[in-house]
């Protein structure tokens, strides 16, 4: 089933879309998941807080990509699940991944609210003078934190 079917669905209020999400998309949201977490059930729960988040979000919004609106949920998602299961201790290879950025990132001195745009307008620059090879290697490992 085509995206815009699945997000028609959606908008009605139909069960069936968030099947046909797992149909098209269960996969690659598991395989996301365990990237970050490491844990086939945590990943599971993941998925699963993906598709709640998915249909709560449908509608109102109507994402243009709509596997991209999924990566996205599912990783914040699997993300906050990674902060909670290590709040007392650092998970190390996020910890490393993240602090390889630092050397290219600016530091703190700009205001909070354009320092994400100005950050994503960086990393944009960044990636399109990457050939294609390069720009996968960057988005596998600091966006889907292969390792």
């Amino acid at each position: 089933m085509e995206d815009e079917q699945i997000i028609s669905l959606y908008f009605d209020r139909n069960e069936e879309a968030i099947r046909q999400t797992d149909i098209k998309y269960g996969a690659l949201c598991y395989k996301i998941a365990n990237n970050i977490l490491n844990s086939p059930t945590d990943s599971e729960e993941c998925v699963n807080d993906t598709y709640l988040g998915v249909w709560n979000a449908i509608p109102p919004t109507r994402p243009k990509f709509f596997r991209n609106f999924i990566c996205r949920i599912v990783r914040n998602i699997s993300i906050k699940c990674l902060e909670k299961r290590t709040a007392k201790k650092r998970a190390k290879e996020v910890e490393v991944s993240l602090s390889e950025l630092e050397d290219i990132l600016p530091d703190n001195s700009i205001r909070v609210d354009v320092q994400d745009d100005y950050l994503g307008n960086i990393i944009s620059v960044f990636l399109m003078g990457l050939n294609k090879d390069e720009r996968d290697v960057f988005v596998k490992k600091y966006w889907f934190l292969n390792r």
